[in-house]
């Protein structure tokens, strides 16, 4: 899988190889055509869902994600550890959620009815896998998420929205840069005063973070640039809204400085989990969930570190993998013979089991 460049909007290959793979092993597989008007129309992006046999209306979904982010660079390993982009993040998860499937199938331990599976597209960028796997009609009691958790059950995690901050500035010719007002410039010098501040938060989620993830900005390399866009991603421990007004607010007191739009945004999520059972974090990312209406308990956990991911050394640990083999499948035996109790701490309400 980690040979198989998945960038977000390119998942095509990397859904062919997983959905072939598990009709190899006798899993009956659907693909969900997913469709997203700013992407190109040609590139065919399906989410995976899949169970055994004819029962597609199963207790429990095991969910994860098949695209990255950019950029692709290939898989290496050693004794220890497997390197390469979505090592962790996440296509490490979807390969110890499925040896923990095949475990149990081996040892007559679910059967057709139990446990179904989502892999869905577009988690890092569009969540658009996600919303359209709303219209399955699939019902779980429990889902479970695979995301690089450090092995720790996930109580919560922070909600996410992206700004677009536009910096007006004052052309001029290079040889002369003091006649002009660099956008550039200006815009960064605008972060860095802002991402001083404190927004706000919740002392369950510790804190909110802004970061300042690209410019645009300048035509040519002869002339003082007059405009500039900055993307900056929030990761908000508080109500996305009253984050969003209080960004607002710091960028309007800086000159030449405004937000001109802003993305799709999502609140802080808590998470429900096994009592007693592995130990307990709040992670400091967001996933896609958020944009999943399906009434059901919902768990996160996985391998790996969110301090490797989206880096040019994302790694997971080979120990680490084999251990979540033997959670993943004790989560599932648990919650499927009753043996495991459920602390319903969680966001989501209206849970029918």
């Amino acid at each position: 899988m980690l040979a198989i460049d998945s960038t977000s909007g390119r998942e095509t290959n990397m859904t062919d190889f997983v959905a072939n793979h598990l009709r190899s092993l006798n899993w009956t597989v659907e693909l969900q055509a997913v469709h997203n008007p700013t992407l190109d129309p040609n590139i065919r992006r399906e989410n995976i869902y899949a169970y055994l046999g004819s029962n597609r209306t199963t207790r429990l979904l095991i969910n994860s994600h098949t695209d990255t982010v950019p950029p692709y660079y290939p898989p290496s390993d050693d004794d220890e550890n497997v390197y390469g982009r979505g090592a962790n993040d996440a296509k490490g998860q979807i390969a110890v959620q499925l040896f923990a499937l095949e475990r149990l199938r081996k040892e007559n331990k679910i059967k057709e009815g139990d446990v179904g599976i989502l892999w869905d597209v577009g988690e890092e960028e569009y969540a658009d896998g996600i919303r359209a796997a709303n219209s399955l009609n699939i019902t779980p009691i429990w889902s479970i998420t695979g995301e690089p958790t450090e092995s720790f059950q996930a109580t919560g995690h922070k909600g996410g929205f992206t700004v677009y901050l536009n910096s007006t500035g004052k052309s001029a010719h290079s040889s002369v840069p003091q006649l002009g007002r660099n956008a550039i410039v200006q815009l960064v010098a605008a972060y860095n005063e802002v991402v001083q501040k404190k927004f706000s938060a919740n002392s369950f989620w510790v804190n909110t973070t802004i970061s300042l993830d690209k410019i645009q900005g300048g035509l040519v390399p002869n002339q003082v640039p007059d405009n500039a866009i900055g993307t900056i991603n929030v990761r908000n421990a508080a109500n996305a809204s009253l984050v969003l007004e209080e960004l607002t607010a710091a960028f309007d007191k800086i000159p030449h400085m405004s937000i001109i739009r802003n993305a799709s945004m999502s609140n802080p999520i808590k998470f429900d989990v096994i009592k007693n059972w592995m130990p307990e974090k709040v992670m400091p990312y967001g996933t896609d969930l958020a944009s999943w209406t399906g009434k059901n308990y919902r768990f996160l956990i996985g391998v790996g570190s969110i301090t490797t991911a989206h880096t040019d050394h994302e790694v997971v640990s080979k120990a680490e993998m084999l251990q979540g083999v033997n959670y993943y499948a004790d989560f599932i035996t648990g919650l499927l013979n009753g043996t495991f109790q459920v602390d319903h701490a969680g966001t989501f309400p209206n849970i029918t089991p």
